[in-house]
């Protein structure tokens, strides 16, 4: 069986070091060939030098270049160049349990799933007492998952059989980091089932998320849900064709109720870390509505639940 690790990474050297030390510490099952294949997108920091000193040690490592900013060019350059039968993902500030590259391939070569959602947490130095679940989610942490019916895939933890690409073949470069913000892992999941492809939870631990600091900051949270928004947006008019009555009203009236929150729970608002969770559901609407407003006489980019993106 081959399998292959697929990292994308953009000037986070120091982080990338950690994650490649970490994989060092993954068991190769019995009967295993194993790629780890870094796609470097266009950092500017030292990363091809550190991939190029660590495959001396790393015998397992790869390195790509994708120059063309964007999450979703460098999965697709992963995809593209990456060998193995079963593809992971994974992120470049992550650590494993040793057993991960078993437990997320098991079901998939046992024939019981097509892709396997990993487990996911946040260090423990970044956990905090005001996150709500919901903080926690767009911090892409799962809680115990349904196992026969995770929600999504996440990026920092995900398998799948290389012949799902003959339905899905790629994710959609106007969606993820260096574009609209978010949603390409939730797309490309979607649209596997679609498909009729099965997802299943790992039974596995979580590989533990170490994400930056300034995540957790005010200004961080905002700019997420303004992005947040224009993502949903994109694959709610695009991919499942939704309609939305008055936007332009929806977003007054909403807009409204906002400042009203705003004014009453003045003081929830004045840190500088952490943010309401009715907040970040208010700012991801109203960019919702507003991104709908300039959709919505443009061409569907997808047949209503379709797997190949239309040339428009």
């Amino acid at each position: 069986m081959n399998a292959s690790i697929v990292i994308c990474t953009r000037n986070r050297v120091a982080s990338l070091d950690q994650t490649l030390h970490s994989l060092r510490t993954v068991s190769i099952p019995a009967g295993f060939n194993c790629e780890i294949l870094v796609v470097d997108n266009g950092s500017t920091d030292g990363t091809r030098e550190l991939v190029q000193k660590r495959m001396a040690a790393q015998p397992l490592l790869r390195y790509c270049l994708e120059p063309a900013a964007g999450l979703s060019r460098a999965r697709n350059a992963g995809l593209s160049q990456s060998v193995g039968d079963i593809i992971l993902f994974t992120d470049d500030d992550i650590q494993f349990p040793a057993d991960w590259l078993k437990v997320m391939c098991e079901p998939i070569i046992a024939g019981q799933a097509d892709a396997v959602a990993g487990n996911v947490e946040m260090a423990p130095h970044l956990q905090r007492a005001w996150m709500t679940p919901l903080h926690r989610t767009w911090l892409a942490c799962t809680d115990p998952p349904d196992p026969l019916n995770p929600t999504d895939l996440i990026g920092a933890s995900t398998a799948f059989a290389r012949s799902v690409l003959d339905v899905v073949p790629s994710f959609d470069v106007e969606l993820g980091a260096g574009a609209l913000g978010f949603d390409e892992e939730m797309l490309f999941g979607a649209q596997l089932r679609q498909s009729g492809r099965k997802i299943c939870a790992s039974k596995g631990d979580p590989v533990i998320h170490h994400f930056q600091q300034d995540r957790l900051l005010r200004r961080s949270w905002l700019a997420a849900a303004e992005k947040k928004g224009k993502s949903r947006a994109y694959v709610d008019y695009h991919w499942r064709h939704e309609t939305s009555t008055r936007p332009h009203v929806r977003f007054c009236t909403t807009l409204a109720k906002y400042g009203f929150w705003r004014a009453l729970k003045l003081r929830e608002c004045a840190a500088e870390e952490g943010i309401p969770a009715w907040e970040l559901n208010f700012v991801e609407t109203l960019n919702r509505l507003r991104e709908y407003v300039k959709l919505r006489n443009c061409p569907r980019k997808y047949d209503r639940h379709g797997l190949i993106k239309h040339n428009v």
